[in-house]
């Protein structure tokens, strides 16, 4: 099942990339979003920079400014999951450097999730709270309902783990009452995990039947 997720996702891209000089902004957008979803799921961490670095280059010769900006943040994101973090922070710093122009509240809240989620990943959790709680400000400015809940619920989510870490346990708990609120399947996992090392088998059940 694995391997033919990432056999669709390649064939999306490809299907795109075949069509390189016509390569418009709506054809842009669909990498940046939908296919940049579907590789991060599978872990493909590798090719989305690959695909950012040629949306890059289009929305550069279209001037198309969000493309820019978007595609600096989702090289950002998998370079810190690629525990690059420094290569990270330098593309986030050109995307907030292309923001200071714009007034987007969805890619600004996307910004400083991606700067948290690179704190997070440096064990500096106090800072990625602060950050997660830019983030947030912004996120809730989002006209867009359904793309706000999907920011919204991304922030609570890596807050509750630094939380976690920093054994601020009111507050983990706090954040998994808001997640629960638009709930992923990975979280019930997670949550589940918990219980059952506790040994909270009731509880587990719950959270796995979700």
């Amino acid at each position: 099942m694995i391997y033919f997720r990432k056999v669709l996702c390649l064939g999306i891209i490809f299907s795109f990339l075949e069509y390189k000089p016509q390569l418009s902004i709506h054809k842009i957008d669909s990498l940046q979003t939908d296919v940049f979803t579907k590789l991060l799921r599978s872990g493909e961490l590798k090719q989305i920079i690959s695909q950012e670095k040629i949306c890059l280059e289009f929305a550069r010769k279209q001037d198309y400014k969000k493309g820019k900006i978007r595609g600096n943040i989702n090289i950002a994101y998998a370079l810190t999951l690629l525990k690059k973090n420094k290569m990270s922070l330098d593309f986030l710093e050109i995307a907030k450097k292309e923001l200071e122009k714009e007034d987007d509240d969805n890619l600004l809240a996307y910004l400083y999730f991606a700067y948290g989620i690179n704190y997070n990943s440096l064990n500096m959790h106090s800072q990625a709270i602060r950050t997660f709680d830019i983030a947030f400000a912004y996120a809730q400015k989002i006209e867009d309902k359904k793309l706000r809940e999907k920011r919204l619920y991304g922030i609570y989510d890596w807050k509750r783990t630094s939380f976690q870490v920093l054994g601020m346990m009111d507050s983990v708990y706090s954040n998994e009452k808001k997640c629960m609120q638009s709930p992923m399947p990975m979280l019930f996992i997670t949550i589940a995990n918990k219980h059952f090392q506790k040994k909270n088998i009731d509880s587990a059940e719950f959270y796995i039947k979700g």
